[in-house]
């Protein structure tokens, strides 16, 4: 079994680069939400954001470039670009979406853990639980950090897409 877990994670990792690379509607638009941030807003949400524009916004200099694509008429998958090694550098545990939802009249902003780093923490908690591996501490921490760098991150992009929001509408 422990010859297999190397195997099963770098699958896990090769499965969720695909769908990160191919903006795969359905990988984006569900999962498990770590982060969200609701904007209350009582104008139009048909088309509530520009891609372009977003993405104009987000180019790092310092922090990994931020692409934006259109998925549907009121949604906006985003991800960090992956391998764009900048000064501050860090491993994504989310992706992002962004929705205009005219049922609670907000722009919603979704942050859905990646897949690998459930797999991860499950193995984590499992050598440390079943076969005494060294502590994990130290890895959780760093992810962590990596989370409360995105979710800082994802504020941003909520503040830029409310306050486009509001001078487009």
């Amino acid at each position: 079994m422990n010859d297999l877990l190397p195997i099963i994670l770098i699958s896990f990792l090769l499965i969720e680069s695909i769908l990160l690379l191919s903006w795969n509607r359905i990988y984006f638009r569900f999962g498990i939400p770590i982060f969200v941030k609701r904007i209350p807003f009582l104008g139009s949400l048909d088309e509530p954001f520009d891609a372009q524009y977003l993405e104009d916004n987000f180019e790092g200099v310092y922090v990994p470039n931020i692409f934006f694509r259109k998925i549907g008429s009121k949604e906006c998958a985003f991800r960090e670009k992956l391998c764009n090694f900048k000064i501050f550098s860090y491993i994504p545990v989310m992706r992002g979406l962004i929705r205009g939802d005219d049922g609670k009249k907000a722009l919603c902003i979704i942050g859905y853990v990646n897949w690998y780093v459930v797999f991860f923490a499950m193995f984590a908690l499992g050598s440390a639980i079943f076969y005494s591996i060294p502590s994990w501490t130290p890895m959780l921490i760093l992810v962590a950090l990596f989370y409360v760098t995105q979710a800082i991150r994802f504020k941003n992009i909520a503040d830029v897409a409310f306050e486009w929001l509001k001078k487009n509408r």
